[in-house]
């Protein structure tokens, strides 16, 4: 037969070497072969994370079939369209005629295991490839809308003597459009001459560590015209407000240098609070300072903002992923190995593996296939049925206790189903030829997959009401039924699954924790690209924030001086100055919180489907520490600025803002 690469791969098989199947018939390997329906090796649709040595493809001739037990031989009709027809309509007639003709489940290529499993991984990248984009370019466009602002504002009386000089207002604002224009342009040209490379060494490394064999670079027009397009335009949009506002200022008023002075009014805080009109006189400037140019306060609090949303995203999807994958597998998947036996699994097999020094729980597992009817669809699942109280398994219910007399579903069952607790479901077991009717329980809502439980008690009851002859020895066997392992404590983990792989009755004991270990290395490719956007990310934050608050001071070089010039020290502006920043961050983090908030809640929800499901969970700390990140980055921020303002020629400054 020949071995599946990943199956060939991981045992070292060479062509001439012997596979045991189910404890007693050896395949001889003749050599390794890809399959498309294995690029991704996955068992089924709700167990696709499984560790190399507890499941692998062989492809082997009819005959070879012949010496297996025919009660563990599940028989599939491969269907191939004519090309160019309608593949949903078609979908639903072959659906519909197979599950007539008496099929107990039909499954599209698109919900075919391993396609299903890297599609929705792609999926997923294919959302962080838009989101985070662009949130980098609307950063970016704010961090250019506020340097050209602040471009403006120093050459009032620039633009004013050209306008005195008979330049139209056009051109006018093409020349400030002009800045934006180079920026994006310039931008977009040196991203593309990254990005390209990038990603092709991306696709490679993502290739390389999903065992893929093939690697397809293709590098379509389409890509970048459109990053021309969208980093043109941010530039252009970025440069639109300063330059309109460049054309509106009129000459005489340019041609004085200085802003337009407003009028001096009660702040909103002292109109909605009239006892705030006795705060003291600092707090006061304090809170009129925010109020007294809106354009610049408010540019503080959406640049928290959007630096927040940029962080916290990043930083949750790892503390998401985190989450549940150690529910997964402390919670849920609390065994610590599993083990496949060479004949049946009896209460026989089962205790000689409880004896094993350092065993604590040995129980046996009945894993099925299963077709799950409802009033309105079919859900194909996997059946798995543990002994009433078991401690192999742990259950994510309401209760938090498993199945007793009927059956536990993931939740996506039920939309799928149109089931509801309470209701029956109709359970197919095509392996055993079995179908009969059981109440849903309860419900739960594991981050990988959407299985069914029953008790083993619940289950044989069953069949000996409904299955054929000989249904006894069809759970117990190998291919059906293993044994669940929790080791002690203190048990060396290997030494113990080793003297248990050296049982007679076993075939062979694996780590339940080596799927764990498997799913950290695939996951490092993505917290490589989750840790590479936040740091693009923590720096498009710091330096929007930078960028703002830098702006907003040097805005108020003249103010700040005819304070100094009034007797005011440098310790009391710096300290107005510094309450003026923290209230506007933390004004800004209040929405900042929000926004962010849900759009990680949002980001995560593309990745839940009927075998995902990535609910955003993050720990208390993120948040606190994001909050905090804020207000450490506005305080630095204002350093340099303060430093500059202590440099400030006082007399000079006085007299240009006289004349």
């Amino acid at each position: 037969g020949l071995a599946e690469t990943h199956l060939a791969e991981h045992f070292g098989l060479e062509p001439g070497d012997t596979v045991t199947v189910l404890g007693t018939l050896g395949v001889t390997v003749t050599g390794a072969a890809v399959s498309p329906e294995y690029l991704w090796p996955a068992r089924s649709s709700q167990e696709f994370f499984e560790a190399p040595g507890e499941f692998g493809v062989l492809f082997v001739t009819e005959d070879v079939l012949d010496a297996v037990d025919q009660a563990q031989v599940l028989s599939q009709l491969l269907v191939r369209y004519e090309p160019d027809v309608d593949t949903a309509a078609v979908d639903a007639a072959v659906r519909g005629t197979a599950l007539e003709q008496g099929a107990s489940a039909v499954v599209a290529r698109a919900d075919q295991p391993s396609n299903k499993a890297l599609s929705l991984d792609v999926t997923g990248f294919e959302q962080m490839a838009v989101f985070f984009p662009a949130m980098f370019l609307l950063v970016s466009g704010l961090a250019a809308y506020t340097l050209l602002t602040r471009l403006v504002h120093s050459q009032r009386s620039v633009i004013g003597t050209l306008r005195a000089n008979g330049f139209s207002r056009r051109t006018v604002v093409r020349h400030y459009l002009s800045y934006g224009l180079w920026l994006g342009a310039v931008g977009a040209v040196l991203g593309i001459a990254l990005g390209v490379p990038m990603g092709w060494a991306m696709t490679a490394a993502y290739t390389a560590e999903l065992g893929i064999p093939d690697t397809v670079r293709e590098l379509r027009w389409i890509t970048p015209v459109a990053g021309l397009a969208f980093g043109i335009a941010a530039g252009v949009l970025s440069a639109w407000v300063p330059a309109r506002r460049a054309v509106r200022i009129e000459p005489a008023e340019a041609l004085r240098g200085d802003s337009p002075a407003t009028p001096a009014r009660r702040s909103l805080l002292e109109r909605v609070l009239p006892p705030s009109s006795r705060l003291p006189v600092q707090w006061r400037m304090v809170v009129r300072g925010i109020g007294r140019n809106p354009r610049r306060s408010s540019s503080v609090v959406v640049a928290i903002a959007l630096a927040m949303t940029l962080v916290y995203t990043t930083w949750a999807m790892v503390d998401t992923v985190t989450i549940l994958l150690d529910r997964h597998f402390n919670v849920i998947n609390v065994h610590d190995g599993d083990v496949v036996t060479t004949g049946p699994v009896d209460a026989a097999a089962v205790a000689a593996v409880a004896g094993v020094p350092g065993v604590r729980t040995a129980e046996p597992v009945v894993i099925l296939d299963a077709s799950l009817k409802g009033p309105d669809g079919t859900y194909s699942t996997t059946l798995f049925a543990y002994e009433a109280g078991t401690e192999v398994r742990g259950f994510v219910t309401g209760s938090g206790e498993g199945p007793s007399s009927g059956v536990v579903v993931g939740e996506a069952v039920l939309e799928e189903t149109g089931a509801g607790v309470g209701d029956t479901l109709r359970i197919s077991l095509p392996t055993l030829g079995a179908t009969f009717d059981l109440p849903i329980e309860d419900t739960v809502r594991e981050p990988m997959g959407s299985p069914a439980y029953v008790t083993r008690e619940t289950l044989q009851d069953l069949l000996a009401a409904d299955a054929a002859p000989g249904w006894q020895d069809a759970i117990t066997q190998p291919g059906t039924s293993v044994i669940a392992l929790l080791l002690e404590d203190d048990a060396d983990r290997e030494a113990v699954l080793g003297a248990v792989a050296d049982l007679p009755v076993v075939a062979s004991a694996t780590d339940a924790r080596a799927a764990w270990s498997m799913i950290e290395q695939f996951m490092g490719l993505f917290y490589l690209i989750v840790g590479l956007m936040l740091a693009f990310g923590g720096v498009l934050a710091v330096a929007l924030i930078y960028n703002v608050v830098s702006v907003n001071l040097a805005e108020r070089t003249g103010e700040i001086a005819t304070m100094r010039a009034n007797g005011i020290s440098h310790r009391r502006i710096g300290a107005y100055v510094l309450a003026e920043n923290m209230t506007l961050t933390a004004i800004g983090v209040v929405p900042g919180a929000l926004i962010a908030r849900a759009a990680a809640t949002r980001l995560m929800s593309t990745y839940s489907t009927d075998i995902l499901s990535f609910d955003l969970e993050t720990r208390p700390a993120t948040m606190v520490l994001t909050i905090a990140a804020m207000f450490v980055v506005t305080a630095v921020s204002l350093w340099p600025g303060m430093r500059a303002v202590r440099r400030l020629d006082i007399a000079t400054e006085v007299r240009e803002r006289s004349q």
